[in-house]
């Protein structure tokens, strides 16, 4: 990879947003199977673009795919329901209500999105910029004015006009806020939805890299970008699964041999039989089925040399959305708990370095290390132990069976007590 490609890989990492969960997505996997294979990537065959990955399976076919992260980004974008829970959150705030809030969004308005490229069904909810004249008007007011005056009681409140169509509902109790709205994420089309738009793209750039380049097989990597259908195994009457939007997709286009559906999920998987969350891959391939076992075997190889993932697809777009809204990079990877035995305590390295250097309040710090571990570490010292060494291990050492994972523990082995800082004691028999 030429200096000017990883500069701008870097840059794209660096930016907490979905372009940046594309780009983790893109490492994960070219690492990966370069932990098994030889990979080359940014592929030069024909036309302007490059393709992501190329390599060569054990029985000689050369692979060619570009990679692909689908997210909620759009449909998200047409169905604010995130900006309309934080718009509340802060009137709540602010008029100093706590209580038991639910919202319910009445369905769906398709009127209002004619583009024929787009998922055809919207909430029947406006634009975040509208909210204060469609739905925080000053009957919403009297609404909260009500709660305010009768905390103990239960209050109702209905919007109904040409732009919205929801509902609140206030009980007293422990603050909390529950929704519900129609699932407007499902396909209910084969073609107008986030994971035939993302393959039609691909399928197009693809065709013209390798037009003149016969020989190759050609394939789309498929990854969850943040897509809460992305895992979805059974459809019904009016929506579609992943599977058969990628069935019909081959079905209609020559020009992709495959694609490979590469998320996170939980286990027991394809790939281990532990608990926790684990890479996972699905292939299709109805030209070449024999070609989706050898690929998914490859796969599972080249996600066994990672470090486990700690969060969803779903979960990691709601995360770096909440970065980019708070500007504060979330301490994240802290390998939280510890470990205690009769001499020895292990927490977490990154913990005890940034409590170490201020970085972590003595709250943040005991909620990471665990509150067990930092009381015995304070008697461990009360008691004079002189502190024997200081190990770093992989957090993943002592699990069952021993994984890599991301993050280290200090493990901090104590010896007999110090008459330095310690009362004098009777040695113990030898």
């Amino acid at each position: 990879m030429s200096a000017a490609k990883l500069g701008e890989l870097v840059s794209r990492l660096n930016v907490a947003n979905q372009q940046a969960l594309a780009t983790e997505w893109e490492v994960i996997i070219t690492n990966a199977l370069a932990n098994v294979l030889p990979v080359a990537n940014e592929l030069v065959l024909n036309g302007p673009r490059n393709l992501d990955v190329m390599f060569t399976l054990p029985s000689g076919g050369r692979i060619v795919a570009d990679i692909c992260a689908i997210s909620d980004e759009s449909l998200d974008r047409d169905n604010p329901t995130l900006s309309l829970t934080e718009h509340l959150s802060r009137r709540l705030q602010k008029r100093g209500i706590s209580g038991k809030f639910g919202i319910a969004i009445g369905g769906y308005d398709p009127i209002r999105n004619p583009d024929r490229s787009r998922p055809r069904k919207r909430l029947k909810l406006p634009d975040a910029d509208q909210f204060a004249a469609s739905i925080f008007d000053t009957s919403f007011d009297d609404f909260l004015k009500r709660i305010r005056d009768d905390p103990s009681g239960t209050h109702r409140h209905s919007v109904d006009n040409e732009k919205a169509s929801l509902s609140f509902v206030y009980s007293p109790g422990h603050g909390s806020l529950s929704f519900r709205y129609p699932p407007y994420y499902l396909a209910d089309d084969l073609v107008r939805n986030p994971v035939h738009q993302a393959l039609k793209m691909k399928a197009d750039q693809i065709k013209d890299v390798v037009a003149d380049a016969p020989g190759y097989i050609r394939g789309v990597i498929l990854c969850d970008g943040g897509c809460k259908s992305f895992d979805q195994t059974s459809g019904g009457f009016a929506h579609h699964t992943p599977g058969q939007i990628i069935h019909r997709f081959l079905s209609k286009r020559t020009s992709v041999d495959f694609v490979c559906m590469v998320g996170v999920g939980h286990e027991p998987t394809l790939f281990s039989t532990t608990h926790g969350l684990s890479f996972r891959a699905l292939v299709y391939s109805p030209r070449k089925p024999e070609l989706a076992i050898d690929l998914e075997r490859i796969f599972e190889g080249a996600f066994n040399t990672l470090p486990r993932p700690i969060r969803s697809g779903q979960n990691a777009y709601h995360f770096l959305k909440a970065v980019s809204r708070s500007r504060r990079y979330y301490r994240d990877s802290y390998s939280t708990g510890s470990v205690m035995s009769h001499r020895s305590i292990s927490i977490s390295l990154r913990a005890v370095l940034d409590y170490a250097a201020g970085k972590l309040t003595k709250e943040e710090y005991e909620k990471l290390a665990g509150v067990d571990a930092v009381e015995r570490l304070k008697r461990f010292l009360d008691l004079g132990h002189s502190v024997t060494s200081i190990q770093i291990q992989n957090a993943g050492a002592t699990a069952s069976p021993p994984a890599l994972r991301d993050g280290d523990f200090a493990v901090i082995n104590f010896g007999e007590p110090d008459p330095a800082v310690s009362p004098f004691t009777v040695p113990s028999p030898k």
